[in-house]
């Protein structure tokens, strides 16, 4: 019942950020799997926070079974999920990933990068982390695709804070198995996981 994917990127400093990462996205594919009813009816400006709180006890239960502080376990996070029951599409974003549309109107990004009051990335842990969460809840229109991508990816598609022009002509025609082969060429430091969801033209979308 519904369409999910989501990404999240563990910070580099922290012990535990790989499994924080892991853990992030088993939870939210957990929430809303099984109480993707519950969130899109609820208020859209409760949302963002009671999901990342979620997230965040998770994410303590882990640290205190590990004897961990659950600092380490620091992470990004971002989500689209499409509740095929009402048409609507839920987009959830904190930290340095990005979320793109790919539509009849071309590449929008639909989320921006978030930091704290010291410059620093915003993570699942921070500090009132909650206040940054972005989240838009909307009608699907049954032909938009969704690119999510850590920071390590969609770095590399801009080149003079401008989308490169090739790279944007290949997404606008909604072809993105090279995009892979693309960033295995340019041999990153830095992760550069992303997932392409595509409409299936029937108002549900596939990876």
């Amino acid at each position: 019942h519904v369409a999910l994917a989501a990404v999240a990127d563990g910070v580099s400093s922290c012990k535990n950020a790989a499994e924080g990462a892991q853990i992030a996205c088993q939870t939210i594919k957990q929430i809303m799997t099984q109480e993707s009813d519950y969130y899109f009816s609820c208020k859209q400006d409760c949302v963002g926070s009671l999901l990342l709180n979620y997230v965040c006890r998770v994410l303590q239960s882990a640290a205190d079974e590990a004897g961990e502080d659950v600092m380490s376990y620091a992470s990004t996070l971002s989500f689209v999920c499409l509740h095929k029951k009402s048409g609507k599409m839920m987009v959830f974003s904190l930290g340095d990933s990005k979320v793109f549309s790919v539509g009849e109107t071309g590449i929008q990004c639909l989320t921006d990068s978030q930091a704290d009051e010291n410059n620093r990335c915003c993570a699942t842990v921070t500090q009132g982390a909650e206040k940054q969460v972005q989240l838009q809840v909307f009608v699907y229109d049954g032909q938009t695709d969704y690119l999510l991508m850590t920071d390590g990816a969609w770095r590399l598609l801009y080149t003079d804070c401008r989308l490169r022009k090739d790279l944007r002509e290949q997404i606008e025609k909604r072809d993105y198995c090279d995009l892979a082969s693309f960033f295995e060429n340019m041999k990153p430091t830095d992760d550069c996981s992303y997932i392409a969801l595509q409409s299936d033209r029937k108002r549900s979308l596939k990876p």
